[in-house]
C-alpha cells in the first residue's frame, strides 16, 4: 500500500526580470512553484544571492528557509533520471535525496556581524520577535522594503513624510515623541521589555547626503537614543536579541554628539545643563529676551541672563532658538511651548 504525502514548496525570488523568468521556467518543469512576491501563507523558501535582503529577513521572521540559487541547482541534479534505472534520486527516495536547505544558505556579505549558517535555521520563536516595537521610517523606499518583515514580527511600522533639506530636526523629534505618547509611554523606551519606539536611519541622495547624516545625528541627540541602520535588523533576528535595537547614546555615539541633548518635561521646561548643538555667539541676554524665554535662578542674588547658554538650532522643536541652563539654574523655559510633551 502506497502513501502519498503532500510537501508544498513555493519559492520566492529576491529579484525580478530575466533572472526570475529563467528560474521560474526551470522549476516549473519539476512542478515547483516560484513567485516574485513573498506570500506569508505560501512561501517556503526565499532564493537570494546574499543574506541581508528584505525578503530574506521576512523568511527568517516567518520561520522559512533562506537559500542561494545553488539550492535550485541541487534540486535539478537530484531530479535527473539515471540512465541505468530510468528513475531519478528524488523518485527513489524523495525525503532522503531532497537537498538540505541549510547547506545552501547564502554566503556572508557586508553585514555588520557575520554569523554561522546554523543560525539561519527556521525558528518559530522569531514570529513575535518585534512585538512591542514601533519602527519609524523617514524614507518611503525603506518603509516599503522593510515594513513587511517587522510587521510580520509583531511590530508597527510608520512612515514619516520626510522632506530632505526642508524638514527640521524639531519636526521629526516631535513626531517621534507623539508616537511614543500615543503608545502610552512616558518615554521612547518606557517598556518593561526594553522595547519601544525606534527611528530607522535614512540617507538622502546626492548633495543632501551629508545634510541627512548631520540631521539624524541631531535627532539622536535630541531623543537621547541612537537610531538604527537598516542592516542591523539581520543580527537581531538571527540572535533573537532585539534589545540592541533600542539603546541610548553610548561610546562613540555619545562622544560624537557630546553636548547635543534635548530634554523635555511635562511642564515644558528644560532641565539644567542640557544643550543642543550648533552654538552661536549671540549674546545670551538678547537671545533669551528675543525668543521669550524666562529664566529662574537658584540664587536670586546672581544675574540670570549671563549664566544662560544660548544655543541656535534652526530645527529645534517649536522655536528657532532655545536657551539651556547651566548648573546654577533650575529651569529655562518658554511656558507657552512644548505643552503636552512628556519627559523622556
Amino acid at each position: 500500500m502506497r502513501r502519498i504525502t503532500w510537501w508544498p514548496v513555493v519559492m520566492t525570488l529576491q529579484g525580478s526580470g530575466t533572472k526570475f523568468t529563467t528560474l521560474q521556467s526551470r522549476l516549473e518543469q519539476l512542478d515547483i512553484k516560484m513567485i516574485d512576491a513573498y506570500v506569508t501563507s505560501e512561501t517556503t523558501h526565499v532564493v537570494a544571492s546574499s543574506r541581508n535582503v528584505p525578503k530574506g529577513l521576512r523568511a527568517l521572521v516567518n520561520a522559512r528557509y533562506l537559500v542561494s540559487q545553488d539550492f535550485i541547482d541541487a534540486i535539478e541534479s537530484a531530479a535527473i533520471a539515471s540512465a541505468e534505472t530510468g528513475t531519478s534520486p528524488l523518485e527513489e527516495d524523495f525525503e532522503g535525496k531532497w537537498p538540505n536547505a541549510m547547506d545552501y544558505v547564502p554566503p556572508s556579505g557586508t553585514e555588520p556581524h557575520p554569523r554561522p549558517s546554523e543560525l539561519f535555521k527556521p525558528d518559530g520563536a522569531r514570529r513575535h520577535l518585534f512585538s512591542g516595537f514601533t519602527f519609524i521610517f523617514a524614507d518611503a523606499r525603506q518603509h516599503e522594503n522593510l515594513s513587511p518583515f517587522v510587521m510580520d514580527g509583531g511590530a508597527k511600522a510608520i512612515l514619516y513624510d520626510m522632506q530632505s533639506g526642508k524638514t527640521t530636526v524639531g519636526e521629526l523629534v516631535q513626531f517621534v515623541l507623539s508616537v511614543a505618547d500615543k503608545k502610552g509611554l512616558r518615554s521612547l523606551g518606557d517598556s518593561e521589555e526594553g522595547k519601544g519606539v525606534v527611528l530607522v536611519r535614512f540617507r538622502s541622495p546626492g548633495d543632501l547626503q551629508d545634510w541627512s547624516i548631520r540631521f539624524i545625528e541631531s535627532v539622536d541627540a535630541a531623543l537621547e537614543q541612537r537610531s538604527i541602520e537598516q542592516n542591523e535588523f539581520l543580527d537581531a533576528i538571527l540572535t533573537k536579541d532585539v534589545s540592541k535595537l533600542r539603546q541610548g547614546l553610548q561610546g562613540e555615539d555619545s562622544q560624537h554628539v557630546a553636548g547635543i541633548r534635548a530634554p523635555l518635561s511635562t511642564a515644558g521646561q528644560y532641565s539644567p545643563g542640557r544643550l543642543f548643538s550648533y552654538h552661536t555667539n549671540e549674546n545670551s541676554t538678547s537671545c533669551a529676551s528675543r525668543h521669550g524665554w524666562h529664566v529662574e535662578s537658584s540664587d536670586p542674588t546672581r544675574g540670570t541672563a549671563k549664566s544662560v547658554s544660548c544655543t541656535r538650532i534652526s530645527t529645534c522643536i517649536s522655536a528657532p532658538t532655545i536657551c539651556s541652563v547651566q548648573a546654577s539654574f533650575k529651569t529655562c523655559h518658554r511656558p507657552e511651548s512644548f505643552q503636552g510633551l512628556r519627559r523622556f
